[in-house]
């Protein structure tokens, strides 16, 4: 064998671990969801950088492999990786909503206690502090609100669209405090303010925890490219993988991979707890719900 063939394998394996540096950054992270910024932009620019990531790896698969069927099912591996590595609406939802309580919750207690804005128009105003998708959704029942003026039904609706635990007992403890106003709104507000950013700050701490594991999950992507272009430098090189049984286990390993992958989703994935009044409303914990608050 030549000595082109190693060097051209090594300069394929250096690309190739560029692009799967890229490929370990979320798309789902990498344009931030500013207020204003128009949706379809930020959709471009995604799908953009996916078109980019997916050209490639088939061209490199391509490259290293000699194999089309090998750069087809490298694309179509990559295309899994990044849809399962993407954060859902609810889940994005729920961070923008973890992240923006405590700040809306601020502005919320200075606008009833200092301006002496009821809670509901204190809430819909403060609700703007939250990032595009949350304050979308404040912005449409609070139609409701202005129709009716029932904060009762309106706060049933809004549980039940923000769909988050730690939400709803913001919701629940702010109709409370509506419908049985006193000397101590205030201070249960801030109460509440607190409670969320203690939320914020344990979920940054576990997500600092993770981040080591996180970087492992990528890191393994690196290894099972690294052992391809190994076989290429060696051996019958880019014709084995051309072979029935180049092909047959290249595409098993690019499946155990993904399920791994998938696996490891899962494993990191941390679980949702109800915390404030969420947890505490029912038959048997209507004391602790009045201590509460």
């Amino acid at each position: 064998m030549s000595l082109a063939e190693p060097i051209r394998v090594t300069s394929i394996g250096l690309c190739a671990l560029g692009a799967l540096i890229l490929a370990s950054i979320p798309t789902g992270r990498a344009i931030s969801t500013r207020p204003g910024r128009p949706r379809n932009k930020k959709l471009r620019s995604e799908n953009k950088k996916l078109i980019y990531l997916t050209s490639i790896t088939a061209v490199l698969s391509w490259l290293a492999t000699g194999s089309i069927i090998l750069a087809a099912l490298s694309t179509a591996f990559t295309l899994a990786v990044v849809s399962f590595g993407k954060k859902s609406k609810t889940t994005l939802l729920r961070r923008q909503l973890l992240s923006g309580w405590p700040r809306v919750l601020d502005e919320l207690r200075i606008r009833v206690a200092t301006l002496g804005e009821p809670i509901p128009q204190a809430m819909f105003e403060s609700a703007k502090g939250f990032e595009p998708q949350a304050a979308a959704i404040f912005d449409s029942n609070r139609v409701g609100w202005n129709l009716s003026g029932d904060f009762a039904t309106v706060a049933l609706s809004l549980q039940k669209d923000l769909d988050d635990a730690r939400s709803q007992s913001v919701i629940q403890t702010l109709l409370l405090c509506h419908e049985m106003p006193s000397i101590s709104t205030e201070a249960r507000i801030d109460r509440l303010r607190s409670d969320r950013t203690w939320d914020l700050e344990t979920s940054k701490e576990v997500e600092s925890k993770l981040a080591g594991a996180v970087f492992a999950r990528r890191f393994v992507l690196i290894v099972p490219v690294g052992m391809a272009l190994a076989g290429a430098a060696i051996g019958g090189g880019r014709a084995a993988f051309s072979t029935t049984v180049g092909l047959t286990l290249s595409a098993f390993a690019l499946l155990v991979l993904l399920l791994c992958w998938i696996w490891s989703s899962k494993l990191l994935g941390v679980p949702e707890t109800e915390t404030g009044l969420s947890s505490l409303f029912g038959t048997e914990n209507e004391e602790k719900a009045s201590e509460r608050i």
